[in-house]
């Protein structure tokens, strides 16, 4: 079943808008809590973002109640573990190109276990190291920018 268009989902402006309206078919790169947004707005949208890096991408479950903008966003924290990226990955249908990293033993990492170990359950292809950098995620979106625009349509 087809996703309705963004606009739909959100008429308004906000940082998913701007996105779409702006971005769309550009590798998607997020650190913190931006990297969670990221992968959620890739999981969602592959079309648009078919490649995505998260740096420590915080579940935005894992901060919702600790006085963050997350408060405001969602009445409850199970709205909040509902939007959560890892629930939006359909089987079939996901971005061509992902990575994501953490360290051990960050507030982040158990999120991202999580995560990676859905995506190798579904035997969707992604790359995971642990103690990953910025910049190893940009030199990953670059190559993935690369394949993509030698890509067949």
């Amino acid at each position: 079943m087809a996703r309705p268009p963004l606009a739909a989902v959100h008429p308004g402006p906000t940082p998913a808008r701007w996105l779409f309206d702006h971005a769309a078919g550009r590798p998607l790169l997020g650190i913190g809590p931006g990297g969670a947004g990221a992968l959620r707005l890739a999981f969602q949208y592959p079309h648009l973002f078919p490649a995505v890096a998260s740096v420590n991408g915080l579940d935005a479950f894992e901060a919702y109640g600790h006085g963050t903008p997350l408060d405001d966003l969602y009445a409850s924290r199970e709205h909040c573990r509902q939007d959560a990226a890892i629930l939006h990955i359909h089987p079939s249908r996901y971005p061509a190109h992902i990575w994501l990293t953490a360290p051990p033993g960050d507030r982040c990492y158990r999120g991202f276990d999580r995560l990676r170990e859905k995506l190798t359950a579904l035997g969707i292809a992604h790359e995971a190291p642990e103690n990953g950098t910025v910049a190893a995620a940009v030199a990953f979106l670059k190559q993935a920018q690369a394949k993509i625009s030698r890509r067949l349509v």
